[in-house]
């Protein structure tokens, strides 16, 4: 091994144990974005290990000389791989219990939709699951107490805007299968 070979063998071990040393330091950082995520439906290990991926990638492609501290940069990295964990496990969000019948009780007040009530569960099972998770978590469909929009959000790892927009659109899906129902036992 010539000198010039030496001295790069020399760098980049000194660069494996400074990375080494960084991801040691920011483990804590990693594993505090990825609480974010305990109510996903993902495995708290796999949480964990995802979070801790994120940032051996965010160390991987993390440019000292940007002028942006490590700790700023890498919690976007632990985001971006968790929520990519989640897709690829299909959970897409947060994980939501399974509907029960026997627990849905009446429709929350201000639903708009007291006189359909038993309607409800078989039309909320027509619509695509984000959106009917939206819904009974908003309002409190599944025997608990009714969830702001923010909470939700918190939930699905979403913005507040973005849970409202979702909650439309299922609340106006929802409306249209209950008024086809109608129409079918009309006649």
């Amino acid at each position: 091994m010539g000198q010039n070979e030496s001295a790069a063998a020399l760098r980049r071990d000194g660069r494996d144990e400074a990375r080494e040393r960084m991801l040691l330091a920011h483990d804590a950082l990693a594993l505090w974005v990825a609480r974010r995520y305990r109510h996903s439906g993902l495995d708290p290990e796999d949480l964990a290990q995802e979070a801790r991926l994120g940032l051996l990638r965010a160390s991987e492609r993390f440019d000292p000389e940007r002028g942006v501290r490590f700790a700023t940069y890498a919690p976007w990295w632990v985001r971006r791989t968790l929520q990519a964990a989640l897709r690829r496990q299909g959970l897409g969000g947060a994980r939501v219990a399974p509907f029960d019948e026997q627990r849905f009780g009446t429709v929350a007040p201000g639903f708009g939709l007291s006189d359909d009530a038993e309607c409800v569960p078989a039309c909320l099972r027509r619509l695509p699951p984000a959106e009917a998770a939206v819904l009974r978590l908003r309002h409190g469909l599944e025997g608990c107490a009714p969830r702001t929009g923010r909470a939700v959000a918190r939930l699905f790892a979403l913005s507040p805007e973005a849970v409202g927009r979702i909650e439309r659109r299922a609340m106006a899906r929802l409306k249209a299968a209950l008024e086809e129902r109608r129409c079918r036992d009309a006649d």
